[in-house]
């Protein structure tokens, strides 16, 4: 049966969370979206719902006054994430009061826990988010003047006005039949706050504490562990903050007994870890820190945090990225079969080699290399280095100032904003076969956008030394049957684009070169348009 998720942000809106609110709608939206990454639907499935409830606490003094409460459902679970940010937004969601800083988390959570739209063998995750600790019995009978809180918590789907708050017994019981994983996201300047929940997580033989200030990354990271460990699919778990250096080699496990790898599931957490996969579809998520995997055979998923990490694809159709952005220098090598590598946001060196490989640098200066097959690379914002290597493939630099070459095979240049550089060069010399005919869809003369021509490769042209085209090598004509005439080695016909080397400059045809670009627009050019380097 196919993996079913649903996640609902139960959150504190009691008077001490007033300033954190502002946060969690700036964390909400790249939180669902985390979530909602379609690679990651073998942790939570195609078609993960989404819901919002709050509490605040007893609307009575000295816990709370009128019009506050222990449980609302703000909505109801849904698809629709859009309506997830509306809700966090809305105006009627805001804080309350809440008088005493222990709050109602075990009598919300709790209710919860009998929620109707939960969906049939679902996987249920409770996101608790708060920034105080929490009541236990007797508080409502001791702590109220006169109470008229008289009687334990019955531990049903009736909030009682008489009733004390539910013992930590009575809700690990309605956690388990529900089948429900808190992860509590607690402020972690508020002393203690961490422990005390870690403590209850503890008492509750179920859930995880997240720290709040940590983004969206991060707590989605720890959602996908609370649901990994949820359906029992979690091969090593490598949490231990004294022994935070794992090395796991997943290689060889086969409990079916088929002969096979079986798939692996590994979580390892901070620290400088070291992860070999073995034969099965292996999804491997490493937290912060230096680390290294390999995800060896199989289609593997590699999930690396902050740091500055080498991720190995191998054989396989491998999915090698960074989930919470990581500002490390991260090394990505798809191997054999059609991978996708997405970097972070520092200096990323993402190689796709064999296979039709698609590589996204993020924000960063990044250097990517498509390698064999017919690759797709975006540089993202930053000064980038693209390399398509052979075959037909597609460069889009993205913002910055970016270095575009196609390699060998019919590739489209697009330079996008920025100074960019559109190289063409395979360290050979230039024929028809090996360079192909390259497509530069938006060069810009105002954006100080150049040409630059490698001489190992226009082994024709008259350049002694690095830098400007000498402009003798450059000619300009109307039609394409005038460029095999013309004296120039570069030649440029205003009328459609093409640009052609001309090898055999002086004699009626282009000897060894030949048409190796088109120009989008046909835009005006120079001599000065280009670059000359590799003398």
């Amino acid at each position: 049966m196919a993996p079913v998720s649903d996640i609902v942000l139960l959150q504190d809106l009691s008077g001490s969370f007033g300033d954190n609110l502002l946060r969690l709608r700036e964390i909400i939206g790249p939180l669902i979206d985390n979530l909602q990454n379609p690679i990651l639907e073998r942790i939570f499935g195609a078609d993960p719902f989404f819901g919002v409830s709050s509490f605040v606490d007893k609307p009575v003094e000295p816990f709370g006054i009128s019009g506050d409460y222990v449980y609302r459902q703000d909505l109801a679970l849904t698809r629709d994430s859009n309506s997830v940010v509306a809700t966090v937004n809305s105006p009627t969601f805001s804080i309350k009061s809440g008088f005493d800083e222990p709050e109602a988390q075990l009598e919300a959570l709790l209710q919860l826990t009998f929620d109707p739209n939960y969906r049939s063998g679902s996987t249920r995750i409770a996101l608790i988010v708060t920034d105080a600790s929490f009541h236990l019995p007797p508080d409502g009978v001791t702590q109220q003047t006169g109470s008229t809180i008289t009687r334990p918590n019955n531990g049903d789907n009736v909030v009682d006005a008489d009733e004390d708050y539910p013992t930590i017994a009575q809700l690990r019981d309605r956690l388990v039949a529900s089948n429900i994983i808190p992860v509590f996201i607690v402020q972690e300047d508020v002393v203690g706050l961490q422990n005390t929940y870690q403590g209850l997580v503890d008492d509750l033989g179920r859930g995880l504490v997240v720290g709040f200030e940590r983004g969206s990354g991060t707590i989605a990271d720890a959602i996908k562990v609370g649901v990994a460990g949820a359906r029992g699919i979690i091969t090593a778990l490598g949490n231990n903050p004294a022994t935070p250096d794992d090395i796991f080699n997943l290689g060889g496990i086969d409990e079916d007994g088929d002969g096979i790898d079986d798939d692996q599931y590994v979580f390892t957490g901070d620290g400088q870890d070291q992860v070999t996969g073995g034969d099965g579809n292996d999804y491997i998520d490493v937290g912060s820190g230096d680390d290294n995997v390999d995800g060896a055979f199989g289609n593997d998923i590699i999930d690396v945090g902050d740091g500055n990490n080498i991720g190995l694809g191998n054989e396989g159709n491998d999915y090698i990225f960074t989930l919470t952005g990581s500002s490390g220098v991260n090394v990505f090598s798809g191997g054999a079969g059609n991978d996708t590598l997405i970097g972070g946001s520092g200096a990323d060196n993402l190689s796709g080699d064999a296979g039709n490989d698609a590589l996204k640098g993020g924000r960063g200066n990044d250097r990517l290399e498509g390698g064999t097959g017919d690759d797709i690379l975006q540089g993202d914002d930053g000064n980038d280095n693209l390399t398509g290597g052979t075959g037909n493939d597609i460069l889009q630099g993205g913002a910055g100032n970016d270095n575009l070459n196609g390699g060998g095979g019919n590739d489209i240049l697009t330079g996008s904003t920025g100074s960019d550089i559109f190289e063409f060069s395979t360290g050979r010399a230039f024929t028809i076969a090996t360079f192909g005919v390259d497509q530069i869809s938006d060069f810009s003369a105002a954006e100080i956008d150049k040409i630059s021509l490698s001489k190992r490769s226009f082994t024709a042209l008259d350049n002694t030394s690095n830098g400007g085209l000498i402009a003798s090598n450059f000619d300009v004509v109307s039609s394409d049957s005038e460029a095999k005439l013309s004296s120039a080695e570069i030649v440029y016909n205003s009328s459609n684009g093409n640009l052609f080397y001309n090898q055999n400059n002086g004699v009626a045809d282009f000897g060894t070169g030949g048409l190796f670009a088109t120009i989008a627009g046909s835009p005006l050019l120079t001599a000065s348009d280009f670059l000359v380097f590799a003398v």
